[in-house]
């Protein structure tokens, strides 16, 4: 089994979402798993530009940035996985921009003209399988006790 972790925290490798994985990928290597890490800010991510052409025939399902950016590689990792963590420090209530940057460019990987009826009777577009339906866990961390302040950080 392949785990990716896809660190989020603008700390990278020196902050407590860090600090977690290793822990999780102890565990999991000791039961035999393979285990990668990605660290966003190491890596340079544009935003979508909402200019729609990877839904054109020209640049079908494939940004007009990818060349530009990392987004590829990661997207490539997290095909090559069999269980993404999503792991992120909790930044005003919500996951970090690093993050919702990354999850925004799944856009250019999805055809918003084919919509599906999903396994949750939920209405959405067509989304590459490959990378958009691991099972996979979100790690949310932050050092604020209330309840509420996980809850705007689930990733869906």
């Amino acid at each position: 089994m392949k785990i990716t972790a896809i660190n989020a925290s603008h700390r990278g490798d020196q902050g407590h979402t860090r600090f977690l994985i290793d822990r999780i990928f102890q565990g999991a290597q000791e039961a035999g798993a393979e285990c990668e890490v990605i660290t966003l800010s190491r890596l340079k991510i544009g935003r979508c530009l909402a200019c729609a052409q990877c839904q054109t025939e020209a640049h079908y399902l494939r940004c007009v940035q990818e060349d530009k950016d990392d987004v590829r590689q990661v997207f490539d990792a997290m095909a090559g996985a069999d269980v993404l963590i999503y792991a992120t420090p909790v930044y005003l209530y919500s996951m970090t921009g690093l993050l919702k940057t990354l999850l925004d460019r799944l856009y250019g990987i999805c055809d918003v003209a084919d919509a599906k009826v999903s396994r949750s009777r939920l209405l959405h577009h067509r989304v590459d399988e490959a990378v958009c339906c691991k099972p996979f866990v979100t790690l949310v961390v932050c050092g604020n006790v209330e309840v509420e302040t996980t809850k705007n950080c689930r990733v869906s």
